[in-house]
């Protein structure tokens, strides 16, 4: 029996796909489950508007990150802490810490996730922080500690 996978099925089908699979099996689990679908010609066509709807959502999420990375590229932060011996503050700045003043000077929330810094900030000066929305959409901010 043909069936298109409405879910991922382990070993079996991912969502989307179109199998043949063993009648029973279909009959028993996959369609009770409603983790698959009989292969109709209106099946198919739904699953095609789905994945053109998918593809416009992508599409949108896409453009919405670009817009994104475009604001926030070249931005400047400025953190004031106390610092010690050696120009170390004591405490440090952190990727929230980051995240929660980006946000509030670009006007829309970033994930304190989407912040790549290898360790929290301890030395007064200059740093450089990628912020990453994805593999390739990423923004290079700089993060300036200084003295209170």
């Amino acid at each position: 029996m043909k069936v298109v996978f409405l879910t991922d099925v382990s070993h079996k089908g991912r969502k989307g796909e179109i199998k043949d699979v063993a009648d029973g099996y279909a009959r028993n689990y996959l369609l009770p489950n409603k983790l698959a679908a009989v292969a109709s010609s209106s099946a198919v066509k739904m699953l095609e508007i789905q994945n053109a709807a998918d593809k416009n959502r992508h599409a949108k999420v896409m453009e919405e990150i670009d817009i994104l990375v475009e604001n926030i590229k070249g931005k400047e932060l400025t953190f004031k802490a106390k610092a010690g011996g050696k120009d170390r503050i004591h405490g440090s700045i952190t990727a929230a810490n980051i995240a929660e003043q980006l946000s509030a000077q670009i006007g829309q929330e970033v994930d304190k996730k989407k912040i790549v810094i290898g360790e929290p900030l301890r030395q007064i000066g200059r740093h450089e922080v990628t912020v990453s929305f994805s593999k390739d959409k990423e923004a290079k901010i700089t993060v300036v500690i200084e003295e209170e």
